[in-house]
C-alpha cells in the first residue's frame, strides 16, 4: 500500500522567502506497509519537513549483540552505495556510515555493535512522512523488537546555537567540547514531530507526545556519557569500536566466502586501501 503523496508544491530552499505552509490536521488514522502497523496522529498527517535537512535525536532500548550485528550489516550505508549488495537495505534518512572512511565522520550510526541504540543525527533534504513510512515500516518488519523514539526538530542540521558558534570554532577560537559536545537544553522546545517504534508497531505522533515518550526513554535507556551520542564521538574517543575484521564478519554473512578478495574486486584500489588501513 503506498501512502498518498503530500503536494510538494510549499517544498522552498534556504533561501525561499515564500511563508510557510499552513498545515491543516486530518483525522488519525492507522495504515499497514510492509505488514507493519502504523498509526499517523492528525497533526502529523501529510507531513513535510519545511526545514532542508532536521536535525534529530534518537534514545531507545538497548538490544542483542547479534541483533545490532543484524541491522548494521544490512543498514549501513557502505553496503549499498559501495557494493549494491542484493540483501542490503537502503536507509533514506536514517543512515549508518560504519565503513565509509570517504564520509565524515564515519564508524557511527543510530545502532552501536554493543547494541546500543540511539544517536544525534540529521535527515536528508526535505524529508516528508511517505520516507519514514517506507523507512521505518522496511526495519519494523525485518527488526521487529526495536523500541526506540525519534525527536524530529525544526533545526536545520543543528541547533540555532550551534550555527552561531561556527565562526569561533572554525577560527580556533572554542573548543570541541564548547562546540561538538555541547548539549543544547532546549532540544524538546524545537520538536516538530516524532517517530515511536515499539511492540512491532509505529506510531508518528505529534511535538507534544513526541517530548512526553522522549523524556520516558532519557530517563530509562540513556546513557550518562551524553557525548556518544555525537556523531564523531567514535573517532575521537573508541576508533576501535569496529575494525576490518567486523567488516569481513558483515560482509561473511551475505554468504561470501572470502571478504576481503570481495573487497579488494569490488572496491576502487584507492577506496580498499582506505579502509584496510583507517578500519
Amino acid at each position: 500500500m503506498k501512502y498518498p503523496k503530500p503536494d510538494m508544491k510549499h517544498r522552498k530552499s534556504k533561501k525561499s522567502k515564500e511563508p510557510e505552509p499552513k498545515r491543516i490536521p486530518a483525522e488519525d488514522k492507522t495504515i499497514f506497509v510492509n505488514g507493519v502497523e502504523i498509526f499517523i496522529d492528525a497533526k502529523a498527517n501529510n507531513w513535510e519537513s519545511i526545514t532542508r535537512r532536521p536535525y534529530y535525536q534518537m534514545r531507545g532500548k538497548r538490544i542483542s549483540e547479534s541483533q545490532a550485528f543484524e541491522i548494521i550489516r544490512l543498514t549501513d550505508a557502505f553496503f549499498t552505495l559501495e557494493l549494491d549488495l542484493e540483501q542490503a537495505v537502503h536507509s533514506i534518512n536514517f543512515n549508518m556510515w560504519w565503513f565509509n572512511t570517504n564520509h565524515f565522520p564515519y564508524k557511527y550510526g543510530w545502532v552501536r555493535p554493543d547494541g546500543f541504540v540511539g544517536t544525534n543525527g540529521i535527515m536528508q533534504k526535505w524529508p516528508d512522512i511517505n520516507e519514514i513510512i517506507e523507512e521505518w515500516s522496511t526495519y519494523v518488519s525485518l527488526f521487529p523488537y526495536l523500541d526506540l523514539i525519534i525527536g524530529i526538530t525544526w533545526w536545520n542540521e543543528m541547533p540555532d546555537e550551534r550555527w552561531e558558534l561556527f565562526s569561533d570554532y572554525i577560527n580556533h577560537k572554542i573548543s570541541d567540547d564548547e562546540y561538538i559536545y555541547k548539549e543544547y537544553d532546549n532540544f524538546l522546545e524545537n520538536l516538530d514531530i516524532g517517530i515511536w517504534v515499539h511492540d512491532g508497531k509505529i506510531e508518528i505522533i505529534d511535538a507534544e507526545k513526541t517530548a512526553k515518550i522522549y523524556k520516558e526513554y532519557d530517563e530509562k535507556y540513556s546513557e550518562s556519557n551524553k557525548r556518544i551520542y555525537v556523531s564523531e564521538y567514535n573517532q575521537d574517543f573508541q576508533p576501535d569500536i569496529v575494525n576490518f575484521e567486523y567488516l569481513k564478519k558483515c560482509i561473511s554473512a551475505y554468504g561470501i566466502d572470502d571478504p576481503e578478495t570481495y573487497l579488494e574486486k569490488n572496491l576502487r584500489p584507492v577506496m580498499f586501501k582506505d579502509i584496510k588501513e583507517k578500519l
